[in-house]
């Protein structure tokens, strides 16, 4: 019985998530239409709304003109997603449950492993987004040695591994760095990375 009840209330979850959404994909949709007719009618909202700000606003613009895939919002705060919602809207709805290609450098070879955009780390994130488009290996490669000229870290996190390259102490600031920069075999996040990521 209590199985039951479980599953009528996680349908209903989804339900009210999916209401959510498509409330939020109709005031997009009214805020575009009216500030067609009237370029001031944001300023309307803001009035009639004090606790909607005006980047909320131009959020609900891009939700009306088609830029932004609602669904990557519910996962806004994850590094990859939040770079993920910059890029043109196919590569968003593309990559929404495809995951992405990751270089990893294990000593002077590297190996990929595909990660959905959700579970990315910053520096993985940053690594894979860059110029409006998701980079090819090639590129991520170009990228993290053109990094490692300009910031050359006392370590080389190779996916699960950390080796150090000078001895000496790290302070909590690169303890946590190091620590956000691991991921476990497939590119998943250690969850000693989501910890760092927390403190």
């Amino acid at each position: 019985m209590k199985a039951a009840v479980m599953k009528s209330e996680a349908k209903r979850f989804g339900e009210l998530v999916q209401a959510g959404i498509d409330s939020w994909l109709e005031a997009g949709a009214l805020l575009v239409r009216k500030t067609g007719e009237d370029p001031q009618f944001p300023n309307y909202v803001l009035k009639a709304n004090p606790h909607i700000t005006k980047e909320t606003l131009d959020g609900f613009m891009r939700i009306g003109k088609g830029q932004v895939n609602v669904r990557l919002l519910l996962s806004e705060g994850r590094p990859g997603v939040k770079a993920l919602l910059n890029l043109p809207r196919p590569l968003q709805d593309e990559y929404e449950t495809k995951p992405v290609t990751v270089g990893v450098a294990q000593g002077k070879t590297w190996k990929t492993v595909t990660v959905p955009v959700r579970d990315l780390t910053g520096p993985q994130a940053n690594q894979v987004f860059g110029g409006g488009t998701i980079r090819t290996l090639k590129e991520q490669k170009q990228w993290m040695s053109a990094k490692l000229k300009k910031d050359p870290a006392p370590w080389i996190v190779q996916g699960n591994k950390v080796l150090i390259k000078r001895r000496g102490y790290f302070g909590v600031r690169e303890l946590q760095k190091m620590l956000s920069e691991l991921t476990e075999e497939g590119g998943k996040r250690r969850p000693l990375a989501r910890l760092a990521e927390a403190a």
